[in-house]
């Protein structure tokens, strides 16, 4: 098998300048879209070569149908070698070396060999053995993983983290913003956020207080991260420097003790790790002494980057230059976790749900929390009641660690639970700009309250996704483009699926169109293919197999009762009632409304205008009943000739429409046998 592999390799060296510039071209589009802090992937790759070898073996094994899982998961130790030192979005990483894994193998049939790679990865996931984490986590989760979620927040982000920045290129202090993609432990609580960033042409001024050789968070920085002797933290990194300059003259230099241990640190790959050759001697980067004095300032640069205090340095031959505090735009919901992750190999097989903020990812939460992942193996025997048993919030409250916390502990107005998990998701506490206290009051609670819903919902989603609904979402493929220039979402199989069950199951339908929707709650780069497939789950309102009564929002919305007699009350907005053959006797009961509002009735597939007769019922009601069974719906007050009528459109599966006139006029239609006609305030 090797050999055979080998061989086909040899053959197509020739052609390997044809394939590199297809790979190039595709890293190109990936590196445009998602890698903005320029990491040249392709040459990883290709300078790697060697290590696709057993990858290709694995190729060979698969197309011979003799690949196991575990062949799958051992070859996350390959593909994370070849992104050593890479520390962005690991998902999309892994997606071009995928791809240049088949460009390698072969260049016949490269589109194919590709696509083929990345479906079983995005099947198996790909583990990172020197982490125990995922480099791709299985279970179609690149969707929502490129470029990344934006997650709950309940604040913009904010320019607080603050570490001292050398201008080396003497032309100022510069910066590169959040969208730049870097992530760093500025608190030094395992988590590294996503945060604005020193350009690569200037330096950090840093101590690697430990020795190891890397910085590891905003401790080892000069800023307001820096622990200082009385065990507060710096106010500023100017502050911080100050209580090493020994003989208090307001300057760093080779006369106080700490100089030859401090370093510049020039990220110039930025990647927010240090990489060999980045850590400078002062000697080396040209530094020879630090002013410790500094002025306030308040220029926030084009990169959104806070220069708050402003100092100056001397360089080597004499002649001055710039330093700064630079508070960077910090986005603590968007995280990495760089704790230790180890996650066991069953717990791998269970459902993936990335984390926010100080939350970890499911995985790595439930490898330490055997409550939380007793709680998820008990979602996945029984999916269908999770949210209405409360199983779903237990689960979040675990995963979160608030569960501990007493409903009350937050005032009146919300579960302090749920402001604990927002306030883990956004990586910051919740602070009342009101009265400066941390509990909301009434208004603020219920934003709260429903941003801790969204969060839910999204939460249920990604877990159903893998499990009740695991077929359907497995329809959503990533494919390349047919130039190789890019590659695209196709929900083509997704979109057919759901479209089957529209004229099928009505039920299903929506709550599929549901669940699609919150899943992508966070992926705004989706937004478009949110709301062409999706349905707001806030807006739709389903009924049971029993009789319900059914209210809606003020918003538009869509009720459907289902089997069994229900009440339906749309309530204000423009709203949709959906109503199926065998859905039994539902009524229709208004709210007062403008008259602007259309609230339209939907018969399902199979029923036509002419199964459906139209008749008053009492002094000013509608009733609509479907031939050849005991289907009717009753539309309270639709003759009234006020704001109280619920129904304005009734329209068909076959595009047939009809108005308010429409329905007036069939009934008033007389039959062959005896009739009562009802006139109305109108020309009858």
């Amino acid at each position: 098998m090797i050999n055979k592999v080998k061989a086909k390799s040899n053959d197509h060296i020739e052609e390997w300048g044809e394939v590199t510039n297809k790979i190039q071209s595709f890293y190109h589009w990936v590196g445009k879209n998602y890698f903005t802090n320029h990491i040249d992937i392709y040459r990883i790759v290709v300078g790697k070569v060697g290590l696709t070898a057993s990858l290709a073996v694995l190729m060979a094994k698969h197309k011979a149908g003799e690949d196991t899982v575990s062949d799958w998961l051992a070859a996350g130790s390959d593909i994370s070698m070849l992104l050593a030192g890479y520390t962005g979005n690991p998902a999309a990483a892994t997606v071009a070396t995928i791809l240049g894994v088949a460009a390698f193998l072969t260049s016949d049939g490269f589109k194919d060999m590709a696509s083929e790679l990345l479906e079983l990865t995005q099947k198996y996931g790909i583990a990172d053995p020197e982490t125990g984490g995922w480099l791709l986590p299985p279970n179609n989760q690149l969707m929502e993983m490129f470029p990344g979620p934006e997650g709950p927040d309940m604040s913009d982000a904010e320019n607080t983290s603050s570490p001292i920045i050398i201008d080396l290129d003497r032309d100022g202090v510069e910066t590169i913003s959040l969208e730049n993609g870097v992530f760093f432990d500025h608190d030094g609580n395992k988590f590294a956020e996503s945060t604005g960033w020193v350009s690569p042409d200037d330096g950090l001024l840093v101590f690697d207080r430990d020795g190891n050789g890397q910085i590891d968070n905003g401790s080892e920085l000069f800023g307001n991260n820096t622990l200082q002797a009385d065990g507060t933290n710096a106010s500023n990194g100017y502050n911080a420097l100050k209580e090493y300059d020994d003989n208090n003259d307001g300057v760093l230099d080779e006369n106080d003790a700490i100089w030859n241990q401090l370093q510049i640190w020039q990220d110039k790959n930025s990647n927010g790790r240090v990489d060999e050759g980045e850590l400078l001697t002062m000697k080396q980067a040209g530094i020879a002494s630090i002013n410790t004095m500094y002025k306030n300032s308040s220029t926030t640069d084009s990169q959104g980057n806070l220069h708050k205090q402003t100092g100056s340095i001397t360089y080597t031959d004499g002649s001055k230059g710039q330093s700064a505090d630079v508070w960077f735009n910090t986005d603590t919901g968007n995280t990495r976790y760089d704790g230790d992750k180890n996650i066991r190999d069953d717990i791998r097989t269970m459902p993936y749900v990335r984390g926010f903020g100080n939350i970890t990812d499911l995985h790595v939460a439930m490898t330490g929390n055997a409550l939380l992942e007793s709680l998820v193996r008990e979602f996945i025997s029984d999916p269908v009641k999770a949210k209405s048993s409360g199983l779903l919030e237990r689960i979040i409250y675990s995963w979160a660690g608030v569960d501990g916390i007493a409903a009350d502990a937050r005032g009146e107005y919300i579960d302090a639970r749920k402001l604990a998990v927002l306030e883990s998701a956004s990586g910051k506490p919740y602070k009342n700009n009101t009265n400066g206290t941390t509990n909301p009051l009434s208004g603020a609670a219920e934003v709260l309250k429903a941003e801790f819903a969204e969060f839910s919902d999204w939460v249920e989603a990604h877990l159903l996704a893998q499990t009740l609904y695991s077929e359907a979402f497995g329809l959503i493929t990533m494919e390349l483009n047919a130039d190789l220039s890019g590659a695209t979402w196709n929900f083509a199989a997704f979109e057919a699926y759901l479209d089957g069950l529209k004229k099928t199951d009505t039920k299903q339908y929506l709550q599929l169109s549901n669940i699609f929707y919150s899943y992508l709650s966070y992926s705004n780069h989706l937004k478009d293919m949110q709301d062409k497939l999706g349905i707001d789950p806030r807006h739709t309102f389903i009924g049971s197999e029993n009789i319900d009564a059914i209210v809606g929002s003020s918003g538009d919305d869509i009720l459907y009762g289902g089997t069994g007699n229900d009440i339906l009350r749309g309530g204000a907005g423009n709203d949709t009632y959906l109503f199926n053959r065998g859905d039994g006797q539902d009524t229709l009961r208004g709210d007062y409304q403008s008259k602007a509002e259309t609230n339209t009735l939907k018969f399902g597939a199979g029923i036509t205008a002419d199964q459906v007769t139209v008749r008053c019922s009492g002094s000013d009601n509608l009733l609509l009943t479907l031939a050849g069974s005991t289907d009717r719906i009753l539309v309270e007050r639709f003759f009234s000739g006020d704001n109280w009528n619920p129904l304005q459109v009734v329209e068909f599966a076959d595009g047939t429409r009809w108005t308010m006139a429409d329905l007036v006029a069939r009934a008033q239609q007389g039959t062959d046998g005896a009739d009562t006609l009802t006139g109305t305030s109108g020309d009858d």
